[in-house]
């Protein structure tokens, strides 16, 4: 591997996931990081806690109301 890389044991790094919460504080499913980061640099969502990684949405969501 190259330098500066990062590696990962097998298993490792693969699954991970970002806690989502909608805009009344209700749980949501749990999304990939990289659609967490899309939706944080479009304003779309921010953080609300950094262990466990969780974001809020900063609109309502498409669920039943």
């Amino acid at each position: 591997m190259g330098e500066g890389q990062p590696t990962f044991p097998s298993g490792k790094g693969r699954n991970l996931r970002v806690f989502v919460i909608d805009s009344h504080g209700k749980p949501l499913m749990p999304t990939y990081p990289q659609k967490a980061k899309k939706l944080l640099t479009g304003g779309e969502a921010k953080v609300t806690q950094r262990t466990p990684f969780t974001i809020q949405l900063s609109s309502p969501s498409g669920g039943n109301l």
